[in-house]
C-alpha cells in the first residue's frame, strides 16, 4: 500500500501537485489499483489501511465485519464504487 499525492507538468512545464491524496493496493488479484483519497493525508492513510483489511478478507474467502461494513457505508463514494468495479467488495 502506498498513499501519496501525485504530480504532473502542466503546459508551461512547471511541477503542479494534485489536490487530493492517492491510495495504490495490491488487490485479490495481485493487481495494482488506485483510488482516490481526499485532500487530506491522515483521513487517506485511514481509507488505506481500511482497504487493506478488505484485500485481506477477500483472499481469505471472508465476509467483512460489523465495523467494517459500517465503514464502507460512509466511506466516499468514489472509493465504494472503484472497490466494488476492482471486485473487493461486493456490489449488495
Amino acid at each position: 500500500m502506498r498513499v501519496y499525492k501525485p504530480k504532473r507538468r502542466d503546459k508551461n512545464g512547471n511541477l503542479v501537485k494534485y489536490e487530493r491524496w492517492y491510495v495504490e493496493f495490491w488487490d485479490h488479484n495481485r493487481r495494482m489499483r488506485r483510488v482516490p483519497g481526499l485532500k487530506s493525508k491522515k483521513p487517506t492513510v485511514e481509507i488505506a489501511r481500511k482497504i487493506d483489511q478488505l484485500v485481506a478478507l477477500r483472499m481469505a474467502g471472508q465476509k467483512p465485519d460489523t465495523a467494517l461494513i459500517r465503514w464502507l457505508e460512509v466511506a466516499p463514494p468514489i472509493v465504494r464504487n472503484k472497490l466494488a468495479k476492482f471486485g473487493v467488495v461486493g456490489t449488495e
